[in-house]
């Protein structure tokens, strides 16, 4: 049998894609066909897998403590995003300029992305402690009252929320820095030729032409937020009152607290559905492709 040289062509292409393909769908789908698995069983980890059928579902849908992981993880999400990616495309926009010694200043904003999670958490659960940590030092030294940062369930989501700003925000700099070097600096000088202010070169042209990467950055951070864990592991252990109990952090605790390994595997399942949800919504929304 002779194939046609496109044919034949074709097929090569996916034998060579093969090795990465099954390597990709191994370790993409076979932990969400496991996770699928567990979730239809009652597990403790110290005794066999029981099939249950739907009734992990079941429960969740009745499960108070579920919902409130919910809301918690969605008002993050609301707080976390755009505070980050504002926060971000600010920072890129600075750094782009012609400045001296801008490397140090890259190298400085993304000296927090490199810094161990853990590591950087411990520093600033010390620097928020309500009775020896160093803000309140400075607080009481101004004449005010210090103020149990992780105490307090109206302070401490927000206290979660400006330390992962703080860790992240350099890694979404560097990508949208990446995409303003990538507009061609003949558009700006054509602005500039023209009159254009620099409020105006910024609205009307870079945020238009760096939105494909606004909109990646935007999806990852959401993405990201929505599966909050570590800091909260470490900082405040869903605390206090369970004012930071995120989904991420009930799974963790589902599993490995209260031994409920199909439970917990039932709450990934639905956090990975809302994730890809929402994330498609943004994609649909913020993708935008412009040619220059």
């Amino acid at each position: 049998m002779n194939l046609s040289k496109e044919k034949t062509e074709f097929i090569n292409s996916y034998l060579y894609l093969l090795p990465t393909i099954l390597v990709f769908g191994l370790f993409l789908f076979g932990p969400i066909l496991y996770s699928t698995y567990i979730s239809l069983n009652s597990w403790s980890l110290l005794s066999p897998p029981k099939f249950i059928g739907f009734k992990n579902f079941v429960d969740l849908v009745n499960d108070i403590n579920f919902k409130d992981s919910l809301f918690t993880t969605l008002k993050y999400t609301v707080m976390y995003v755009p505070s980050t990616v504002l926060l971000a495309l600010i920072s890129a926009i600075l750094l782009n300029f012609p400045l001296k010694g801008k490397v140090i200043f890259r190298a400085l904003f993304f000296f927090p992305v490199i810094t161990s999670t853990v590591v950087a958490s411990v520093i600033w659960k010390w620097i928020l402690h309500g009775d020896y940590g160093i803000l309140n030092y400075f607080i009481e030294a101004l004449g005010f009252k210090s103020v149990q940062w992780l105490g307090n369930p109206n302070t401490v989501l927000l206290c979660v929320v400006v330390v992962n700003i703080w860790r992240d925000f350099g890694f979404y700099t560097i990508l949208l820095l990446g995409g303003l070097q990538s507009i061609p600096n003949e558009i700006y000088d054509s602005a500039i030729v023209e009159g254009a202010s620099i409020k105006n070169i910024i609205m009307k042209i870079t945020v238009p032409l760096l939105t494909p990467v606004i909109s990646v950055v935007t999806i990852m951070a959401t993405v990201f937020s929505l599966q909050v864990f570590d800091t909260i592991y470490v900082m405040t252990s869903g605390g206090p009152v369970n004012a930071t109990s995120t989904v991420g952090w009930l799974i963790y605790s589902q599993a490995f607290r209260s031994q409920r390994m199909g439970y917990s595997a039932t709450i990934g399942l639905i956090l990975f559905i809302i994730t890809f949800i929402i994330s498609l919504v943004e994609l649909h929304f913020l993708h935008v492709e412009f040619e220059y």
